[in-house]
């Protein structure tokens, strides 16, 4: 069976948005349980990728196709677009829920298993549902999965509050971090550095002006310190992933990587920061694991506390 690829299924998304009529045929004819919103904002698709359980039953899904003589496990891949942008991402289905078919009615998805069953919901209902047993690391035991599944259709999406302006928080000029300027479309502010001769991206989690001012000598803290944290962050990121890279995430041919490698491969791209004084930090992978962006947890004292990765 083909796997579809999440960047392919975005750029066809994306030209269907627009008009793209090879492009909306070429969603007509997918071949695997799928439903699209008539205007091509949104697009589900379930397929089977590889999966792995271990000895105390965590499930643990890999964004790839299934491996010949594998475990594979369905999923659901929720693809979505606008003028502005576009994103995805991906949620198991219970093993015992095999989907049959998805259907699409008045912003309502529904998925519909062999033995009949039906669960439905928002695609904002079906993420956060499912935020807890998406791609994790660890694994999460299968009956958490069904419970999450199960708790689409009763999830409640909080209102969105009135949206806040850049007339409301004009940008503001820093010595260290330069412009920093409002992003009304995710409220949040952003800013750049250069560091290494390379651009990072500094986003601060707050969406009033006053606040982010009193919260920048904590960003201007860690921009300091950021040789210095991004060599721990490293080295604690070839403890976790070092091994699940060369276990699970080798190409065809590829070697075994060494620890020095994983690290020299990593590099830093985003800063995000959040008013309770904890930071994550985005790194590129260096083509580690196929494109993915691998994300660090760090608590207000600027250590690692664990870390996920993402796409």
């Amino acid at each position: 069976m083909h796997h579809y690829n999440a960047s392919d299924m975005i750029d066809l998304l994306k030209r269907a948005y627009r008009g793209d009529s090879e492009a909306s045929a070429a969603i007509q004819a997918l071949t695997v349980p799928f439903a699209v919103a008539p205007d091509y904002s949104v697009l589900i698709v379930v397929q089977d990728k590889h999966a792995t359980q271990d000895d105390n039953g965590l499930v643990r899904m890999l964004d790839k196709a299934p491996e010949e003589g594998s475990w594979r496990k369905q999923a659901a891949d929720i693809y979505q677009c606008d003028e502005e942008s576009a994103a995805w991402g991906s949620v198991p289905i219970p093993s015992r829920f095999v989907i049959r078919e998805v259907k699409y009615a008045d912003g309502v998805f529904r998925f519909i298993s062999d033995a009949g069953e039906t669960v439905a919901g928002t695609p904002a209902q079906i993420i956060r549902a499912m935020l807890n047993v998406s791609y994790t690391f660890n694994g999460v035991p299968e009956d958490e999965i069904e419970r999450c599944f199960q708790s689409i259709p009763k999830t409640v999406v909080p209102p969105r509050v009135p949206q806040k302006t850049a007339a409301d928080n004009p940008p503001i000029q820093d010595e260290l971090l330069g412009t920093i300027t409002f992003d009304e479309r995710w409220q949040l502010f952003e800013g750049a550095i250069q560091a290494n001769l390379q651009k990072i991206e500094i986003m601060i989690n707050i969406d009033n002006r006053e606040e982010v001012l009193t919260f920048l000598p904590a960003v201007r803290d860690v921009v300091s310190r950021l040789q210095d944290i991004d060599s721990t962050v490293k080295e604690f990121m070839a403890d976790e992933l070092l091994d699940h890279k060369n276990d699970d995430w080798l190409a065809e041919d590829e070697e075994p990587i060494t620890r020095t490698e994983f690290i020299q491969r990593l590099s830093v791209k985003t800063l995000s920061f959040y008013e309770d004084g904890t930071f994550k930090i985005w790194y590129d992978d260096g083509d580690l694991f196929w494109g993915h962006s691998i994300m660090a947890h760090m608590n207000a004292e600027g250590e690692p506390e664990n870390v996920d990765i993402h796409g």
